[in-house]
């Protein structure tokens, strides 16, 4: 029983560190300290290959020439004026980034980064 109940915090633990939230931020919301936040997050982070917990994109496109035949739903908010289709962003994240990189969108928009950040997680 107690391990389930961990593994619901822990989890919860990583999505709200996933939605940028501090470690403070966290530690208030679960009811834990700041230094046992870092140490979970630090122990999901160091976890495994990366490989392992991330599964690529169905998008993913292997040339270097990128074709998408429409905005995929999922990603961004429908209807924003200059809305790019989120599986351009889903594959430059997959060979870009590695897992938790921080990655800064200064347009922002309608939050198709943001969108596509969480996706592959």
């Amino acid at each position: 029983m107690k391990a389930k109940e961990d593994e619901s915090r822990d989890q919860k633990i990583l999505e709200l560190y996933l939605a940028c939230r501090t470690q403070e931020e966290i530690a208030k919301e679960v009811g834990l300290t700041q230094p046992r936040i870092k140490q979970i997050t630090d122990e999901f982070i160091n976890s495994g290959n990366p490989a392992e917990i991330y599964n690529a994109p169905t998008s993913l496109q292997y040339t270097n020439l990128w074709e998408f035949n429409s905005c995929d739903p999922e990603y961004g908010e429908k209807g924003y004026p200059g809305r790019m289709p989120g599986q351009i962003i889903e594959n430059l994240l997959w060979y870009y980034t590695q897992p938790f990189d921080v990655v800064l969108d200064p347009m922002a928009g309608g939050g198709t980064t943001m969108d596509a950040s969480k996706s592959n997680y």
